[in-house]
């Protein structure tokens, strides 16, 4: 009877283990900094706003444009003025995430850019009924292009956010897409002409 118990007792604290690991809770700021001094533009390739921004992870794995092991902890497509994007998580749930770099991943038109600040603090939460911290995930008017880490096809100019302070971050198809296109237009030329 007393193995019995022993066991029963294992399983329980195995099961209060696996549920503590993911209980650990953040509030995640993000996108671009909601101040006079300027914040962020996300730019599509046309120039318009992106479709959206996300703030997110790379579990287990090098971050990468291919987005292996990415894990998103909220998508965002609301924006308070064109181009200008900020999200909020409320009790995010973090305990898989700590100790991991935030980056954002910008997706426009299903092209898709990664950046990061190289100074934002790893990803950090805590148990309930502790403080949570709250995690600010910003581009502001005074961050300088030198100080971003970039993934994929993703322009910077700095100085062309919000109120002409700030970066900007427009993102561009890879190479090979506008080769494509240019295959696909070459290609729709000589069946015009074979037409005639």
């Amino acid at each position: 009877m007393k193995t019995k118990n022993n066991i029963i007792l294992m399983i329980m604290m195995l099961i209060a283990h696996s549920m503590s690991a993911q209980a650990h809770v953040a509030d995640i700021n993000y996108g671009s900094e909601i101040a006079a001094t300027g914040g962020a533009y996300f730019l599509g390739s046309d120039g318009a706003q992106v479709d959206s921004i996300s703030i997110g992870y790379f579990a287990g794995v090098a971050a990468n444009i291919g987005l292996n092991g990415w894990t998103s902890l909220q998508t965002d497509t609301s924006f308070e003025l064109p181009n200008f994007n900020s999200g909020t998580v409320t009790d995010a749930a973090v305990g898989p995430a700590i100790g991991q770099d935030a980056w954002v991943l910008i997706t426009d038109g299903g092209v898709n850019g990664l950046v990061r600040m190289n100074t934002w603090v790893s990803i950090t939460g805590t148990e309930p009924p502790a403080v949570k911290p709250t995690l600010s995930y910003f581009f502001g008017g005074a961050d300088a292009a030198a100080n971003v880490q970039t993934l994929g096809n993703v322009n910077i100019a700095e100085n062309a956010g919000y109120g002409g302070m700030g970066l900007s971050f427009q993102i561009v198809p890879e190479p090979s897409t506008y080769a494509m296109i240019a295959g696909f237009l070459a290609l729709a030329g000589v069946l015009i002409k074979r037409r005639r």
